[in-house]
């Protein structure tokens, strides 16, 4: 652990502000000099000395060979990796670059639905045919979780051609599957495993919450460093596990993906999140974990609330207690008016909110003070907001759209812009994504079937937005087809 008290990254920017260059070189702020002064006033003009980019001294982000390579190095031996990459275009990036990476045009890859919007880009961007296996949403939360091991194992056993395979390792509540037998039948196969472990990389910090998806042999794994760990927002790493994938073709990947000005801001918070981490993780993720033990008893004991346990769930063996769930629809109300109310009413900014429930996140950040705060705006919303029952909606089952076209050559064929109703038949050109729940309802290349059609409608009349239409002229919202 002696080496993991070192940042070296963080050290050669630090040396390099003191020695106090005269800058005759980009950003045009210089130093803060040229910033914004409502910027400085708000953010402390120190903060500029450090937006930096490669200089001598501070290594290059595309070429690693001293302070970035070394900082890269010691993440890599605190989670196990054989190499690690760090990102300034967020997981995202990560995840695009690991698909171009690990596959060929016109190869397929296997992924769920609710997987992350990056890879629909990063499917359009290899021209990849995806092929969706089955995922359990359970019906009373709405939820995606795990999925039945047999069923997959017999997809990946049928699907010739494949080249990869996605896992969502957890989802965005904090789930996970039975991962470990998933990537062995995937790789057994001679399928890539691409784990989105955006919401798990203190995962391998603390042995009560699930194992990490490099642990379970995942050959890359993208993480969001700033969305659980102390980073800054769009830092992230990427994660080389075993030997299917060249470390070389993941890094000219990246060069295509990412900016060529990397933020020396972002990539210091990472290395010092990654010192932070191997300090003091696990006490860290122990204080965490014991507040939300303690967050989810006292909110459990509210009248019209629940909060999810996943024990027990189809196809789910286990759950990051730190996102808390709190389904509200018993007192009569969506998520979305839970949330609106405890923002307004209370201060509190929630995580995410859908038909149904409330997502909160808590990390090592978050203290007893903070946890007795969020349970007293539980507690007035259960005392004070009751709607009507019957104005929480169901939604629907998502129907299986037939796959027309690789999306590539629908995202990038002539397009037609249709009412909603017009195009059945048709082809989409855009991905159709309800929000809640995130996951799309047509991806581009697939039918706008009679089903698509009616659970969009449906969708909408419980509340949920169709993101990805266009306005028309006279407000009525157009889907994107492809041009016959």
């Amino acid at each position: 652990m002696q080496r993991q008290e070192r940042a070296p990254l963080w050290e050669a920017l630090v040396a390099h502000v003191r020695h106090g260059y005269a800058a005759f070189h980009v950003p045009g702020h210089k130093g803060g000099r040229g910033a914004p002064p409502e910027l400085g006033a708000a953010w402390g003009r120190p903060v500029f000395k450090y937006d930096l980019t490669e200089l001598p001294g501070l290594d290059n982000l595309h070429a690693p060979a001293g302070a970035v390579r070394a900082a890269q190095e010691l993440a890599a031996e605190l989670y196990g990796a054989r190499a690690t990459f760090f990102l300034v275009g967020g997981t995202t990036a990560g995840l695009v670059a690991a698909v171009l990476a690990a596959t060929r045009p016109g190869q397929r890859i296997l992924l769920p639905r609710h997987a992350h919007r990056s890879l629909l880009a990063a499917t359009i961007l290899a021209d990849l045919e995806p092929v969706f296996y089955p995922v359990e949403v359970d019906k009373e939360w709405g939820l995606p979780g795990g999925w039945d091991e047999t069923a997959v194992e017999a997809l990946i056993r049928q699907t010739p051609g494949a080249a990869a395979l996605v896992l969502v390792h957890p989802t965005y509540h904090g789930l996970v599957g039975p991962a470990r037998e998933l990537i062995a039948a995937a790789q057994a196969a001679g399928l890539t495993v691409i784990a989105d472990e955006a919401h798990g990389p203190h995962f391998y910090l603390h042995p009560e919450l699930p194992p990490g998806a490099l642990t379970l042999g995942a050959d890359l794994a993208a993480q969001s460093t700033h969305k659980l760990l102390g980073s800054l927002t769009q830092s992230s790493w990427l994660h080389l596990g075993g030997g299917r994938v060249p470390a070389a073709a993941v890094a000219e990947a990246l060069r295509w993906v990412e900016s060529s000005s990397p933020s020396y801001l972002l990539l210091a918070s990472l290395d010092l999140a990654r010192r932070q981490a191997a300090r003091n993780g696990r006490a860290a993720w122990q204080r965490a974990l014991e507040l939300a033990r303690m967050v989810r008893s006292g909110a459990a004991r509210l009248p019209g609330l629940a909060c999810l346990e996943a024990a027990g769930w189809p196809g789910v063996t286990g759950q990051d207690l730190c996102k808390l769930t709190v389904r509200v629809s018993g007192l009569g109300l969506t998520g979305r008016e839970a949330a609106c109310y405890l923002r307004r009413a209370h201060g509190i900014q929630a995580e995410l909110a859908d038909l149904r429930t409330v997502l909160f996140v808590l990390t090592p950040a978050d203290g007893e003070k903070d946890g007795e705060r969020l349970l007293t705006a539980l507690a007035a919303l259960a005392r004070e907001r009751r709607g009507e029952k019957a104005r929480v909606g169901e939604l629907p089952e998502l129907p299986r759209p037939v796959q027309r076209l690789r999306p590539r050559a629908a995202a990038f064929a002539p397009k037609a812009y249709l009412p909603w109703r017009a195009a059945r038949g048709r082809v989409a050109a855009r991905a159709v994504v309800p929000y809640p729940p995130g996951v799309p309802l047509a991806w581009p290349g697939e039918e706008l079937t009679p089903e698509v059609l009616a659970a969009g409608e449906a969708l909408q009349a419980a509340g949920t937005e169709l993101h990805g239409l266009t306005p028309g002229e006279g407000g009525e919202p157009l889907v994107a087809v492809v041009e016959e």
